[in-house]
């Protein structure tokens, strides 16, 4: 028989440290929880029960609203489908609940988004062709330039740059909202 071979005692004083450490019983919390002990009222049977009566009261309520919504939503969908009968009503509902989803506001034009628009309309932000060019790296090797270009001029100089093609960035934008 061979005798017992354990791991070597460096290996033991190595690791020894991990056996030590003490386990936590339950999980952890947030630092915000540890602040500030909550109590908690413990509620009698009863109390559970008026509780358990009103949130399925309170659900029931929901519910029936939420359903005289979905009515005159499906109605303006019938509507729709009366003026515009290229569609069935189950497409414009879908329509109508889709746009509730999408964004109904958007920020200002900048003069630097104006700047980089005015730009990519020039192509002066395209790949130039020729040996060994990597289109992937014109693009940001161009936008760096134009930073330069633009950190280094006024205020009012950004403004003169930029009047022109702030009307039509404004409608570019109005345009791509509206696409679908």
């Amino acid at each position: 028989m061979s005798p017992a071979r354990g791991p070597p005692v460096a290996t033991l004083e190595k690791y020894g440290h991990l056996q030590r450490q003490v386990e936590l019983t339950r999980s952890r919390t947030s630092f915000a929880e540890r602040l500030i002990p909550r109590t908690r009222k413990k509620l009698t049977p009863a109390e559970k029960v008026a509780r358990k009566d009103n949130h399925d009261q309170h659900r029931a309520d929901l519910n029936i609203a939420l359903g005289k919504v979905i009515e005159v939503i499906w109605q303006q969908a019938e509507a729709l489908h009366k003026v515009f009968p290229q569609h069935d009503t189950d497409y414009y509902f879908q329509q109508i609940i889709q746009n509730a989803h999408s964004t109904t506001s958007s920020r200002k034009v900048s003069l630097w988004n104006t700047f980089i628009f005015g730009h990519k309309e020039d192509g002066e932000l395209e790949a130039e062709p020729g040996e060994g060019s990597d289109p992937l790296q014109g693009a940001p090797r161009k936008s760096r330039q134009l930073r330069a270009t633009w950190n280094a001029m006024s205020a009012e100089e950004k403004i003169e740059v930029t009047k022109d093609s702030v009307k039509e960035l404004e409608e570019f934008c109005a345009t791509k909202a509206l696409a679908i």
